[in-house]
């Protein structure tokens, strides 16, 4: 059996974001890293968005958050109403909101937050499949969200999701994460993915993926190199 996880971009959503780029890497042994050594600092965080010129007021305003809100629109939905991730948690680590959940999700939605990039992550033992493709959601598709009502996230084909046969992994880019893949207190093997539509938030993700992946293998974890998708839209990223 093959070790190697791949993602494909799917051509329709290749045309409808031509910019379009995917990065990630897997990590393994998180079952016995020491989460202490890199314990999330709310304020911290904090403090870098207030450095970058964010606020509440503000966040529309920042480039990176602006443009996944003019996609958001173009898929359909409203964006005052279905914010991007990393929009979420920007508003959350100003507001002072706690983040909850397993101390592996509190470290990425840290990052996440700290770069305004996007980051999902999945439990690889978890997967339906190793082969991932982010594609427009189908009728006949399966998703079953991490929170939220189900009826809020319509699997309309406008809406880019991530899947593996007809399982959604995550809904509209990384908005929302199913909770069959989700990471939890007993992961021992993650995926996490990252996605950009222009060269800022390029560089925000990158940004993101080399801040997760230098503090997990701080922590002790076994990370794979970091992988980008390529010419042809696709991106391949090897066992750990």
């Amino acid at each position: 059996m093959s070790n190697e996880i791949a993602v494909e971009i799917a051509s329709e959503i290749c045309e409808r974001f031509p910019g379009i780029r995917c990065g990630g890497f897997r990590a393994s042994g998180l079952n016995v890293i020491d989460m202490h050594a890199v314990e999330t600092d709310d304020a911290a965080i904090r403090g870098t968005l207030t450095s970058k010129g964010l606020s509440i007021e503000t966040v529309t305003q920042d480039s990176r958050i602006a443009g996944w809100r003019v996609a958001i629109q173009a898929c359909g939905l409203k964006a005052a109403k279905i914010r991007g991730s990393a929009e979420q948690l920007v508003r959350r680590y100003m507001r002072g909101d706690s983040i909850g959940g397993p101390a592996i999700v509190r470290m990425y939605c840290g990052v996440s937050a700290r770069t305004i990039a996007p980051l999902g992550g999945y439990d690889v033992d978890r997967l339906p499949s190793l082969t991932i493709q982010l594609r427009f959601a189908r009728p006949t598709d399966k998703f079953a969200p991490l929170g939220g009502n189900v009826a809020d996230m319509p699997l309309a084909p406008t809406i880019p999701v991530y899947a593996t046969g007809d399982q959604v992994l995550c809904w509209m880019f990384n908005v929302r994460d199913a909770c069959a893949t989700a990471l939890c207190d007993t992961t021992t093997k993650a995926l996490f993915l990252t996605e950009a539509l222009t060269p800022l938030q390029m560089e925000s993700s990158t940004e993101a993926l080399a801040m997760l992946r230098t503090l997990l293998e701080t922590a002790g974890a076994d990370v794979s190199p970091i992988a980008w998708s390529d010419s042809d839209r696709q991106l391949s990223i090897v066992d750990v």
